[in-house]
């Protein structure tokens, strides 16, 4: 499970603990296990009592955790399947704008050509010549060094 994931549920179990408990009561035992169980256990979060929920520095995950309390154990009936929906066009609203940026139709077809013709700037650039190296063998190199020290060429 990753980081910030366990992290998140630390979160969640801090926000529960100041949370009413007639609310507390409508999540299943099975899941307030399953958050005891799996938070991590080198990581704190204390509540600011003095700031609402909105208000408070949690993790992204934290949000997604408890909006889906919210939704399926706080929420009555008609709310619930209002979210849903909500959470259905969203997700249907984000696959069309992934399919839109990559649309798989169009990533295999030809460029049609047109009959004007453009022709490409071209810049003027210095040129690097390149330069031959040689690697010379040990004795090679001794040979080079002698004929420098007598300003031989």
């Amino acid at each position: 499970m990753k980081e910030e994931y366990r992290r998140a549920l630390v979160e969640v179990e801090a926000i529960l603990k100041n949370t009413d408990d007639e609310l507390v009561k409508k999540i299943p035992e099975k899941f307030m296990n399953y958050v005891r169980d799996n938070k991590a256990n080198d990581y704190s979060f204390v509540v600011d009592e003095n700031k609402g929920l909105l208000e408070q520095d949690i993790s992204e995950e934290t949000k997604a955790i408890l909006s889906l309390i919210y939704r399926d154990y706080f929420c009555d009936e008609n709310e619930r399947q209002e979210l849903i929906r909500l959470e259905k066009e969203e997700q249907i609203r984000e696959e069309e704008e992934k399919r839109k940026k990559y649309n798989p139709d169009e990533l295999f077809k030809k460029e049609e050509k047109t009959d004007t013709v453009v022709e490409p700037e071209i810049k003027q650039e210095d040129t690097v010549a390149l330069v031959k190296y040689e690697n010379l063998k040990w004795y090679q190199k001794i040979y080079q060094k002698i004929l420098k020290i007598f300003k031989i060429k």
